[in-house]
């Protein structure tokens, strides 16, 4: 049985289904999952396509219906008394909530993600066009008095040399989208690995924390086997200009407001390091809140502090909230991986259970 594989919606319609049926299937599929479900919602596109009318959702209102299901699905799943209509609904077995990234490109969906999700699920959008979204983004965020939520880009890729097909995806992206040619040619992920680890280096400089691909026509074992290739160059690529750890922050200011318990985090703002460092910092603290998102619902307090010296920058999160062992898994399915990139730079990191909780320490050269 696999501990790597995620289970992602990309995106669900929230205005084609009832929210009670909806928390429900997710409660289940975290169970079934271990707690591996990350909820990618929408309005749903097309409201006037066949499909929309065989299901019998209505075409208008689809951002109000999103909004309060949105404001219902958490207490629903975490299987709290929740208003719903004109009565209180409980559903069980309870869950822990999934992470929610809100898709949509549009002013609407971005202020959606900034009051109800965790992360913000742009698609079919340039590097170019994601810089001039982030800005934005960040100034509804402070509008609101909210944290900037994180960034999860999804896209298509087309990694087998096949022009006919590349010209007939950007075809419907003109014809159906109502794209550009010249936007439409800027949004399929082509070329070789190299020419992959440059468009997605160009992705996180524009502000994406994660870049998830669909590869399109076909041959997808070769694909994956190239996209494959590209995130090994790309692990060992620095992602950011400078050795800014701003990220950290923010990432514990999501992690805070989503829940399930407040980040403490003691970082000295003036702490630079190399940016291969920064990026391989940010990685190891994101990866071990979303071990406490997972494995510790019950937590109560994340205990996290960033200091570098004599060469070293370290860094060490506690939580509580662990009821029970992890049947085996040492910490999150990212950290094994991590634990080796850590050592390959002559750094270490070490997970270990503490009482009630959970202990994860990092050293990585800062020099």
């Amino acid at each position: 049985m696999t501990d790597k594989i995620g289970l992602e919606f990309g995106v669900l319609s929230l205005p084609l289904r009832p929210t009670a049926w909806i928390a429900a299937q997710i409660q289940t599929l975290q169970h079934l999952s271990g707690n591996r479900v990350t909820l990618g919602v929408g309005i749903g596109g097309f409201p006037g396509s066949p499909f929309w009318r065989a299901v019998g959702a209505p075409l208008q209102g689809r951002g109000r219906r999103a909004d309060e299901a949105l404001q219902a699905l958490p207490g629903l799943i975490r299987g709290e008394a929740t208003p719903l209509g004109e009565e209180d609904i409980t559903l069980g077995p309870a869950a822990p909530v999934p992470p929610v990234l809100v898709g949509g490109n549009s002013e609407a969906a971005m202020h959606r993600a900034v009051r109800h999700g965790d992360g913000w699920a742009p698609s079919l959008i340039s590097p170019a066009a994601l810089a001039e979204k982030v800005v934005r983004l960040r100034e509804i965020a402070r509008e609101l008095g909210r944290p900037v939520p994180s960034i999860a880009v999804g896209g298509h890729a087309i990694l087998v040399g096949n022009a006919a097909a590349v010209e007939s995806f950007t075809r419907d992206l003109v014809d159906v989208h109502g794209m550009t040619p010249e936007e439409a040619q800027a949004i399929p992920v082509t070329g070789s690995p190299a020419q992959v680890v440059e468009r997605l280096h160009a992705y996180s400089e524009a502000g994406a924390d994660m870049v998830g691909v669909s590869l399109d026509c076909g041959d997808w074992t070769r694909q994956a086997e190239a996209l494959a290739e590209a995130r090994a160059q790309l692990s060992h690529r620095p992602l950011t200009s400078n050795g800014d750890l701003s990220g950290i922050r923010e990432a514990a200011e999501r992690f805070s407001a989503a829940g399930p318990a407040p980040v403490h985090l003691r970082m000295d703002p003036q702490v630079a390091v190399p940016a291969e460092t920064a990026v391989l910092a940010y990685r190891i603290v994101s990866e071990g809140l979303t071990n406490v998102r997972r494995h510790a619902p019950q937590a109560s307090r994340v205990d996290l502090g960033i200091s570098a010296g004599e060469g070293l920058l370290e860094i060490m999160m506690t939580n509580d909230g662990v009821t029970r062992a992890r049947s085996g898994r040492r910490g999150g399915s990212g950290l094994p991986g991590l634990t080796a990139l850590v050592q390959a730079q002559g750094g270490e990191l070490v997970t270990r259970a503490v009482p009630d909780g959970w202990s994860l320490t990092a050293r990585l050269p800062s020099a």
